[in-house]
């Protein structure tokens, strides 16, 4: 194997999920992954410590013995088996005829098979090839299982994320010195991606808009960089691991209202980070953020379009989340736990404002005294632009 991390730490992740499997009655755990940026390739790098930039994927980890994965391409199990932490990986298309012959190799087919992903990334076929293909297994919903685990990050893992804010400074860096009058928007942003690329990044993605409504991917058109221009930037580091922000350039100072939310959202966050501690709740750091801004007079006239918070690290989306608005909101609330890790953008709309509204993104460590900003100092306000 050549992965660069140290065994130890796949070795923790392994005891963790099995301290979990055992506590769940599970003989095994069946965890999918996908070549996706938002969710399911993070499943693998975590396990397995190989980025999965393509194809399906399917990992068994048993209660003891070596785990074992199929991938639906020959070629890339190779380079599983080659380069990273899992020696056993099988290639075929067809990935449940492949696990299947490894459940009765190791002698699981009459056991309680945990299956995670069932929610994001399992596919409703494949399972039910599985339950065909073994009718003595008992397949049992363990999203939670690996989630839980996966989303309290190890000393390393935290280290990996910290290190990822300095690259998207510097990207955002790049693209605020390519800014002038009829640049195009992919011309700028091309200038964003040569640095991260240079500095290791994988995936990214971006939006970029100059008007309060316009928020879409950089496109072959003239930026007049006479006010605002907004870029949304989310990327995805060398260690897997993701981070997402949006820098406000501007030409022009903001409007009394937009300054007026701006300080709100502001101190809202620092209300927030605060109330960030193991044993709190992410609708109760919701409600904090939403009484924090009626506070400030600015009270949420209704629920953010995406959640508010969302776990984030290998995935650029992990459990656990939440919206302020149902369905999404009830599904996701979890009590934090010291070294998780969320995405924060709780972007509510307050009805009589207009402008651009303040769209803080940040990445937040919860630790015993609070939320930790993970990219530090940097400003949360406008910067200028020339």
């Amino acid at each position: 194997m050549r992965s660069d991390l140290p065994i130890a730490e796949r070795d923790r992740r392994i005891a963790a999920l099995r301290a979990a499997m055992a506590r769940s009655g599970l003989d095994a755990l069946l965890i999918p992954g996908k070549g996706h940026m938002w969710t399911g390739r993070g499943a693998v790098r975590y396990l397995a410590e190989f980025h999965l930039w393509a194809h399906d994927a399917l990992i068994l980890l048993p209660a003891v013995g070596d785990p074992v994965m199929t991938v639906s391409s020959h070629g890339v199990a190779s380079r599983v088996a080659a380069r990273g932490w899992i020696e056993d990986v099988r290639g075929d298309f067809r990935l449940t005829r492949r696990m299947a012959d490894a459940v009765r190799e190791r002698r699981l087919e009459r056991s309680r098979i945990g299956v995670a992903g069932t929610g994001w990334v399992f596919p409703a076929g494949m399972l039910d090839a599985l339950r065909a293909a073994l009718p003595g297994v008992d397949f049992a919903p363990a999203d939670r299982v690996f989630e839980r685990v996966r989303s309290v990050k190890s000393p390393l893992e935290i280290e990996q994320a910290r290190a990822l804010w300095p690259v998207i400074r510097a990207a955002f860096a790049s693209f605020g010195a390519a800014l002038r009058p009829g640049i195009t928007q992919q011309a700028a942003w091309a200038e964003a991606v040569r640095t991260a690329t240079a500095m290791g990044v994988r995936d990214m993605m971006a939006f970029i808009g100059e008007a309060p409504d316009e928020y879409d991917p950089p496109a072959d058109v003239p930026l007049r960089c006479d006010g605002v221009v907004r870029l949304h930037m989310e990327i995805c580091g060398a260690s897997g691991h993701w981070c997402e922000r949006t820098v406000t350039f501007a030409r022009r100072d903001p409007t009394p209202a937009e300054r007026s939310v701006l300080e709100a959202e502001v101190r809202a966050y620092a209300a927030v980070r605060a109330a960030a501690r193991p044993g709190a709740t992410l609708a109760g750091i919701s409600a904090v953020f939403a009484e924090a801004m009626a506070d400030g007079g600015w009270a949420p006239t209704g629920p953010s379009a995406h959640y508010d918070f969302h776990g984030q690290g290998l995935d650029a989306i992990e459990w656990p989340l939440h919206s302020s608005a149902d369905p999404a909101g009830t599904h996701g609330d979890a009590v934090l736990e010291a070294g998780q890790v969320f995405s924060y953008h709780p972007a509510r709309p307050y009805g009589r404002t207009a402008g651009f509204l303040p769209d803080i993104h940040d990445n937040m460590l919860v630790t015993g005294t609070g939320g930790e900003r993970l990219s530090g100092d940097w400003d949360l306000g406008w910067t200028p632009m020339g």
